[in-house]
């Protein structure tokens, strides 16, 4: 089915594999992030999350991309109109096999950070689902993690977001992901509470539309400084 030749890569920290093994491999990925609530003191099962972002390198160029932001709640379609970027609203469940099924055509690999993105794919208990989740994508941070070992880079944990530190050890020169000023948990919650009356996106007040729009962006510097990593890293 995939027309170029690939290296699968496996190890006890990933599940999936790296399908794509050219000198590009960076671009020949979708860069994914969720959004939501996270887990809860006390719980044992991860939540739905509110949305996911995906940044698409373009795979013949060196340098460009596009970024998605993929609403789940059918309740923020004022999100949706009010979006600066590409904006879609769609069932999770819909989301992730579309996402798989564009990974499988264009022979490219689902990028993510750490376990979250996994655990929400196992959370949704289809085991046919996650099975094609794992076929198809890598855990990025324990291959960046080797490469900063293996170059003996200096690995900071003065940022509470451990994808900065990364980044920072790997392209100290490249910006890194500025934190909103309400949390992404808080900032799903209150546009939950903003979206529960049917009113438009011109009638939100700057505040809510500045928690909302602070979100996406947030989302985006996040898909984005995933690639980052994963281009110092492949």
């Amino acid at each position: 089915m995939l027309d170029h030749s690939r290296r699968h890569l496996n190890s006890s920290n990933n599940r999936g594999s790296l399908r794509a093994r050219t000198p590009a491999v960076h671009r020949h990925g979708l860069y994914l992030d969720f959004e939501g609530e996270g887990v809860r003191s006390g719980a044992t099962q991860c939540p739905e999350p509110h949305l996911a972002g995906v940044y698409r390198p373009a795979v013949e160029k060196s340098i460009g991309g596009s970024y998605t932001a993929y609403l789940f709640n059918k309740s923020w379609r004022p999100v949706k109109n009010g979006c600066r970027y590409r904006a879609v609203q769609v069932e999770l469940r819909r989301f992730l096999w579309d996402l798989i099924a564009e990974a499988k055509a264009e022979n490219r690999t689902i990028f993510y950070w750490t376990e979250h993105e996994h655990s929400v794919v196992r959370s949704l208990e289809c085991p046919r689902l996650l099975a094609a989740f794992e076929e198809v994508s890598l855990n990025v941070k324990p291959a960046a993690r080797r490469k900063i070992n293996r170059k003996k880079l200096p690995l900071s944990d003065e940022d509470p977001k451990m994808l900065n530190n990364y980044l920072r050890a790997l392209k100290p020169n490249l910006p890194a992901v500025s934190s909103p000023k309400i949390g992404p948990a808080e900032s799903c919650r209150r546009i939950d509470r903003y979206c529960s009356r049917p009113t438009r996106w011109r009638r939100w007040d700057q505040r809510q539309k500045d928690v909302a729009a602070a979100l996406i962006e947030y989302n985006r510097e996040d898909c984005l400084a995933l690639y980052r990593v994963a281009k110092a890293t492949l």
